[in-house]
């Protein structure tokens, strides 16, 4: 079993000790050698804490008398360091033959998460969004019994530990970070900067000129053990001004393949791999698949729609299946009015109305399956502004931020226009490669610009559905509070759906802890696998502490932005911590994008509006020279 797999469980409180023989078979990170000792030393300052965090010991276990003593309790130290490495040391107990390391707290009681350790030290990689107030403990042992330190509670919000990327030609005004993927297994991260000005083209070409403004460009990172480094920089076969590739950005499972947009290109090709040298389609945009052999990448599509037109935004959203063989791609300026699975596509009568288009990749390479369009398309619904697949290709959901029925609720039935830019979502599902939409949602107190639908999110088994309303205005805080007042303004809220058989149950009402006007929770969403992780964008968010497991009621860090993230635990859903950048500012609007791995335990947050200049990984983050340069971290 891994150590994230241990600590995701630790976290959401659902196991029972772990026997022994269990936790002697974790996989220690390469920074461990084979007998517990750390290649690197606990950092100081706010980066440790040590026994002091508690004032009795743990427990003392004592054995049968024998010929040597129980050990003494030894002493731990805990230090941070990146990327995401717990640093604990300890104090040598005379007479210990070997030393366990416990996780402590929760209906889990105790966890051991490393056995028969025979050094002094050991460095782990940690969940940091899952870590805030987590206790630990080193227990000494011998043959006549063990001894536990002091607890250790978490109480450093862990900066130390923050993962800090770049790109490797960062300049001001780029935007690195505006689209954000992390792969299933969290090793393979791709970055969207779609101002980035270079006339490279293909991979990993010359990135040092700027004579391409908005070209825009992509970067994907590798993970070995806890080292990230920048593997390849993307840009399309023919990168033109204004197009803006690496607005929006997906990547399969294995992170084998990645999807990048451009919704801005201009050319009048139609379907795969056709000629994109023509510019006769302004801000028609284009979708660029990428797939890696090794450690190489190449392009291996352009896709087109198969109803090319001016001003579609054709890629302003994305999403691939597990396997990477099902993409889908969002339109939401496109001018269609017909509704339904394959409509009529060729007039311009709706404009803004918004379509979706399902590719799928075969023997022959990739092609398009289905042309979707909501069912009441109306003008500037926006239909496709956001999708989201689950695992299997085989469910997809839409969303209509602009639509304006006055209905609420799930599985309910659009009938009025009553309440502009209230926004809906719809659920569509795949039946021997057959679509149909499954489900039309609202939320349960729609109102006018509420803009519900602004970002989605489904789990991987396809049975819980995440959308947000970013300007939704209730006062509520928390887990399911009174949604009936609108005093709040763009305050933005989150409804989570279940899926109950053929239909969708409402499953949580979720609000920040510390509503505020103009905070914007639910810029972006993300769910785990399993959807029991939840991890919510506040960009516009004031506070003004940095790391993880701050005080959200601090306000006066104007738009510094904030991540919060929720777990489910059997029946409720709980705030589980409250996630800030390491060198926040006023204005950085950590959150606008986020990402979650598959087991939810590690989580990139962008704030494409930061401003140091830093190259690569682990950068000098001190500096405020480069507006908007753009930056992602790590948790």
């Amino acid at each position: 079993m891994s150590i994230y797999l241990r600590l995701s469980l630790f976290s959401a409180c659902i196991l029972g000790c772990l026997p022994q023989g269990d936790a002697a078979e974790v996989d220690l990170d390469p920074e461990t050698d084979g007998d517990g000792e750390s290649t690197g030393a606990p950092e100081a300052d706010d980066t440790s804490s040590t026994t002091g965090a508690a004032p009795e010991p743990v427990m003392t276990v004592t054995g049968s008398t024998g010929a040597e003593d129980v050990p003494e309790a030894p002493v731990l130290s805990l230090g941070f360091s990146a990327i995401k490495q717990f640093d604990f040391s300890w104090s040598p107990s005379a007479g210990a033959r070997y030393y366990q390391l416990i996780a402590l707290g929760g209906e889990a009681g105790e966890v051991v998460l490393a056995d028969e350790l025979l050094g002094t030290s050991l460095s782990l990689a940690m969940p940091l969004h899952l870590q805030a107030g987590a206790s630990y403990a080193v227990r000494a042992c011998n043959q006549s019994g063990c001894s536990d330190s002091e607890a250790v509670r978490v109480t450093s919000a862990m900066v130390a530990a923050v993962g800090y990327l770049k790109a490797s030609n960062p300049d001001k005004n780029d935007y690195f970070g505006t689209g954000v993927a992390l792969s299933e297994d969290g090793e393979t991260m791709v970055v969207g900067a779609p101002l980035e000005s270079s006339c490279a083209y293909a991979v990993n070409g010359d990135s040092s000129d700027d004579g391409c403004p908005e070209a825009g460009a992509a970067y994907v990172f590798v993970r070995a053990g806890q080292t990230w480094t920048q593997q390849a920089y993307l840009k399309p076969f023919n990168p033109g001004p204004q197009d803006q590739f690496g607005s929006v950005v997906a990547i399969s499972g294995d992170g084998e393949v990645v999807a990048v947009g451009a919704w801005n290109e201009d050319s009048e090709a139609v379907g795969i791999d056709g000629d994109g040298d023509s510019e006769g389609a302004s801000d028609s945009g284009a979708v660029y698949v990428f797939a890696r052999n090794g450690s190489g990448w190449s392009q291996q599509a352009y896709v087109k729609p198969s109803n090319t037109k001016p001003d579609a935004a054709f890629g302003a959203s994305l999403a691939l299946s597990t396997d990477g063989d099902v993409l889908a791609v969002g339109a939401p300026g496109e001018s269609s009015s017909g509704t339904g699975i394959d409509a009529i596509q060729t007039d311009s009568a709706a404009p803004g109305s918004g379509a979706v288009y399902v590719f799928a990749r075969g023997e022959d390479g990739w092609s398009q399956r289905e042309f979707l369009k909501a069912s009441n398309a109306e003008t500037e619904d926006g239909f496709g502004a956001a999708v989201a697949l689950a695992g299997d290709g085989r469910t997809l959901v839409v969303s209509a931020p602009g639509e304006d029925s006055g209905v609420a609720g799930e599985d309910v039935t659009p009938h009025d226009n009553a309440a502009p830019f209230s926004g809906a979502a719809y659920v569509f599902t795949a039946d021997g490669g057959e679509w149909s939409q499954g489900a039309y949602l609202k939320a349960w107190n729609a109102n006018a610009g509420d803009f519900f639908g602004g970002a989605v999110s489904i789990s991987q088994d396809g049975q819980t559905i995440a959308v947000s309303a970013k300007r939704e205005a209730s006062a509520a805080t928390g887990i399911d509070g009174d949604e009936s007042d609108n005093s709040v303004p763009d305050a933005g809220a989150v409804y989570l759906f279940a899926r109950a058989g053929e239909s969708w149950a409402r499953q949580a009402y979720v609000k920040a802890p510390d509503v505020q006007t103009g905070d914007r929770f639910g810029e972006s969403v993300k769910l785990s696998a399993d959807g029991s992780t939840l991890a919510v964008g506040a960009p516009w968010e004031d506070g003004t502490d940095v790391g993880v497991g701050g005080d959200p009621t601090n306000n006066s860090r104007e738009d510094s932005g904030a991540a919060f993230v929720y777990r489910r635990t059997p029946g409720s859903w709980q705030l589980q911590s409250y996630v800030k950048s390491p060198n926040s500012d006023a204005k950085d609007r950590f959150g606008m994008v986020l990402s979650l791995s598959g087991d939810g335990t590690t989580l990139a947050v962008a704030s494409f509006d930061e401003a140091s200049l830093a190259a690569g990984v682990g950068g000098d983050q001190s500096d405020n020279w480069g507006p908007r340069t753009g930056a992602v971290y790590l948790y």
